[in-house]
Formats: structure tokens, sequence, C-alpha cells
């Protein structure tokens, strides 16, 4: 971390998970305000600076609906923009997850949350918003992220989807392929070469972030995440040009392009960024052994000839990326 030590505010109605939660973060360096209720949230944003808020998303007027912190999450948005925000929930969906990101929410946690992804999400998320964001804003962008932590499920349900025609397959060149016409085996490499396989995606670990320029995107943009916004000429390719520039000279405080180019396996992806000092330890732990063991048991479609042919998937769209990082 940079700058001193990161403050968290810390929001949850029930006093034992916000002691858990202060008890955690101090461990690991972090200093910590705390708050029970959304106005008390709201109360220490307006009289003091902090580096990110990790917020439940049910108070006491209700446990299940998650709609007090989905509206606390548009008021923090309100009064901060920029600030990276974490929810949390005992009683999540991805569906409330997605819509409490598509307002701003940097990430979420599920409880009972992992203590070694819950830290390493909020390094992430400061770690970009103080280093990035300011030297951003001096250049002229809203560095904003569309997609950071991905769960298991999650990947799976995308995965799945492609599988079954629910989603488009797209080819190298961002057009639908004719899925029917694909064995099991090229619709599965066809899948991965714009979505990863559930169990070895990078988004799995907190540390890989698909960005994009906020100030850039017009009113009512859905943000799609393919070559043409990141091109020559794309909405957002101003601001990767910047980011280019930070990478090549060493200050891009630890952030770096996993696919930077087409080497055969992922496209490249020019929205996203991997932070090196934890992505690169999580990469070098990935096997096809340890593949083998997360997908044998999942419901995952074209199971089999994913297995069959793992130490291709491996070698081509696991670990087949830009080894240059800071």
């Amino acid at each position: 971390m940079t700058e001193g030590r990161p403050v968290v505010l810390i929001a949850d109605d029930q006093p034992d998970v916000v002691e858990a939660l202060r008890l955690l973060l101090k461990a690991e360096g972090f200093l910590t305000l705390t708050a029970h209720v959304p106005e008390g949230v709201i109360a220490q944003l307006e009289r003091t600076a902090v580096d990110a808020a990790l917020i439940d998303l049910n108070y006491t007027r209700d446990t299940t609906s998650g709609r007090e912190g989905l509206d606390l999450l548009s008021r923090i948005r309100a009064l901060d923009p920029t600030l990276p925000v974490v929810v949390m929930t005992a009683w999540g969906s991805v569906d409330k997850a997605v819509e409490a990101m598509r307002i701003g929410a940097r990430d979420f946690i599920e409880k009972p949350w992992d203590n070694a992804r819950l830290l390493t999400t909020l390094k992430t998320q400061i770690e970009l918003a103080r280093a990035l964001r300011a030297a951003g804003r001096e250049a002229g962008f809203d560095l904003a992220i569309d997609s950071g932590f991905r769960s298991f499920e999650r990947q799976r349900s995308i995965w799945n989807r492609k599988a079954s025609g629910q989603l488009a397959v797209l080819d190298s060149e961002s057009r639908p392929l004719d899925i029917a016409a694909l064995s099991p085996r090229d619709l599965a490499f066809a899948i991965l070469r714009w979505s990863a396989l559930p169990g070895a995606s990078r988004h799995h670990w907190g540390t890989d972030l698909d960005v994009f320029d906020a100030a850039a995107r017009p009113p009512g943009y859905e943000v799609r995440l393919v070559p043409s916004e990141v091109e020559d000429g794309g909405l957002f390719a101003p601001l990767h040009d910047w980011l280019d520039e930070r990478i090549a000279s060493g200050t891009s405080y630890g952030f770096f392009r996993p696919y930077d180019r087409d080497r055969g396996g992922v496209a490249a992806e020019r929205w996203h960024l991997s932070f090196a000092p934890i992505a690169v330890a999580a990469q070098r732990a990935m096997s096809a052994e340890f593949l083998r063991g997360v997908i044998q048991p999942a419901d995952i479609l074209l199971k089999n000839a994913v297995l069959e042919h793992l130490d291709e998937i491996v070698a081509r769209f696991v670990v087949n990326t830009n080894a240059d990082w800071p």
C-alpha cells in the first residue's frame, strides 16, 4: 500500500460483525471507522476522508431485500463517485451483487467472508483508487471499474449460458458464431477466447479489473468490453493509450495487462488490468491437476471435452499470459 495507512469505513448493523472486521483490518495495518446505520455512514463520510467503504446491504428495516444498502450506495456515490465501495451481505445473490455494481460498487463479499479474499479485494481496490485515479485525474480521465471479483458460480453461469446458446459466443473479430456447427472441443475453445473457464478466471483472485473511462461514456451507454471500444478511435482508447504509457514507463503502481496481445489463447483484452504483486503468485499456483479437482464435481456444460483437453487448455488459455509484469 502507498500514501500511509489506508482508512476503511465499516458499516453493518451487527456490532459483532463490525468488531470482527475492525480487528481483521487493524492486524493488516488498516485504520478503521465504523457505523451501524446508513445515516451513520453518511455522517462519517461527510466529516472524514476514507480510502474505501465496506458496507452491508441489509440493515434493521428489513433483512433480505438489500434495499437499504443499495439506497446507501447511491448516496455514497452522490457524495464521492470515486470512492471504492465493497458491499457485503449474508443474503446475497448474483443479481443483488450485479445491481450493486451497476449502481457503483467496486466489488462484493458474501458472508461468511474469506479473510484472504476480503483483504485482497480491499488492498487491490485501494491501491488502484489511490494510484491510478489520482494520476488519471491529472491526465483528464475518470478511471472506473466495470468488473472486479467474480465468483466461481457467476463464472459457471456465464460459461453455461454460452455453451447452451443463451449468450453469444464470439469469434476473434467479435462476430457471433454458429455454435451448432462446432464440436464440443471447438465450442469450449471458442468460449475460452473471451471467457475464462470456471475455476481458472483471474477475476476469482480479487486482483484483476476491467476498466473504462467514465468521463468518456455517453449518458445511457452500456459498456460492452469489446475491442472497438478500446482500439484507435474507440470511446475509451485515449484512456488506454495513457495506461500504456504508464505501464511502459514503470509508473502503473504494480498494474499490468495480462492479455496485452493475442498469444493464440485468450484474445487481447486492452481493458483488463492485473495487480502483479498478488496476481503473479496466484497464477503460479494454477495447474491442470488443481483445476481438474474443481471442475470434476461441478455442474459445467462441455465438462467431458474440457477434462479431455485440460492440459492444452491450461497451457493455452490459463498460463499463456504476459510475463512482463512490474
